[in-house]
Order: structure tokens, then C-alpha cells, then sequence
């Protein structure tokens, strides 16, 4: 079974250095298709989620692979009949430390889902307890703090996810390969499942923690 390490760089190789140009058909399937209501209501209220939608070219032509992982997500996104592009709330760190060493940043997402519902004393975290209690807040590219994280930057953010870009439809695994483009967007979106290698396709990540 190959490292954790080695599966974030087989995606990265898989999808290629930036910038790509892809075929017609690599593009659809790369495409976040949120409904036409969805997309209707996202102009209408100047929901932050349009960014993500405006700006997946961006991600596609140009982004890099991390790890990204789940703090909450619209509950329909577990449902295995769903097709419905949904949003979640994610963590993610551009630091190569955490590719061999993903149980770190779960940590971390767990530990932030825990404050749902809570009022912290800390003032800092109180940001974080809001955006999670809040599930109709759009919370993007909110840095957590270096002391939860080794020292290392990362980053708490809604996100939409396509069912279609999940090796099983659905949400079935605690973290994931995610596209990031932090010095062009704010945006992030997982990278499609035909970029993963086998092992992680075939196998729940957050099983193997």
C-alpha cells in the first residue's frame, strides 16, 4: 500500500503541471454543475459561493494538490442517491509537511467540528464556533491558527461539492485530494476522482487513520 505521501504526489503527476490544457471531455467532467437554481440564488444573494463557481477554470488550469478535509458538509452529501452539488466546510494546509502526515490536520477538523454549537472563551475560535454553528454562513480562506497546526499555515473555507467528482457519488471519507490556487482565488474545489490513484479510489481514506 503506498504512503499517503505517495498517493498526493500520484495525483498531482496524474493531473499535471500547471498550466494544462485539457480535451473537451476532461474538461466536463472536471466542471462544478451546481443547479440552475442554485447558481440563481448564489447571483441573487451575492452568496461568496459564486466565487467558487466563477473562478473553477482558475482552479483547473492553474491549481496545485493538497489534502483537504472535511469539517462539516451539507448532510444530503452522504446520501448515495444524492447528485445535488452541495456546500461544505473544509481544511486545507499548502504545506508538503502534512502530505505523509494527514491524521495531523484530521485532528484538527474534528476538533473544530466539536465547537459547533458552542461559545468558546477564546476570541479567536469564537470566529470558527460561528461558522460552523452558522450552516448558512460562507466563511473563505479564514486562517487557522499556527499553534493547531504545527506551526504551519493553513486554512478553513466553504466549498461546493459535485457527487460526481467522489469515486463512490458520495461523501464517504473524512479527507480527500483538493485543488487550491491560493495566489489566484480564494476558491477550492476536490480534485475529481480520475485524477486519484487506485488505492485511494478503491479504499475510505479515514479508515486507514
Amino acid at each position: 500500500m503506498p504512503t499517503f505521501g505517495e498517493m498526493i504526489q500520484r495525483c498531482r503527476d496524474k493531473f499535471g503541471s500547471a498550466p494544462r490544457e485539457m480535451e473537451r471531455q476532461e474538461e466536463d467532467e472536471f466542471r462544478l454543475r451546481p443547479s440552475f437554481l442554485m447558481r440563481l440564488i448564489f447571483l441573487l444573494s451575492f452568496d461568496k459561493l459564486r466565487r467558487v463557481v466563477r473562478d473553477q477554470n482558475i482552479l483547473r488550469d492553474h491549481g496545485q494538490v493538497v489534502w483537504g478535509f472535511l469539517v462539516q458538509a451539507n448532510q444530503i452529501l452522504f446520501n448515495p442517491k444524492n447528485r445535488q452539488v452541495l456546500p461544505a466546510n473544509v481544511i486545507y494546509s499548502p504545506d508538503t509537511y502534512f502530505d505523509n502526515r494527514p491524521e495531523e490536520m484530521q485532528d484538527v477538523a474534528g476538533g473544530l467540528f466539536q465547537l459547533k454549537g458552542t461559545a468558546p472563551g477564546d476570541k479567536e475560535m469564537e470566529r470558527f464556533a460561528s461558522a460552523i454553528t452558522d450552516e448558512l454562513a460562507r466563511t473563505m480562506k479564514l486562517p487557522l491558527p499556527r499553534s493547531l497546526c504545527q506551526g504551519k499555515e493553513a486554512f478553513f473555507t466553504t466549498c461546493l461539492i459535485q457527487p460526481s467528482h467522489l469515486p463512490q457519488g458520495y461523501l464517504a471519507s473524512g479527507f480527500f485530494p483538493l485543488v487550491i490556487c491560493p495566489e489566484k482565488t480564494e476558491a477550492v474545489m476536490i480534485l475529481p476522482a480520475r485524477y486519484w490513484p487506485k488505492e485511494l479510489r478503491e479504499s475510505s481514506a479515514a479508515d486507514q487513520l
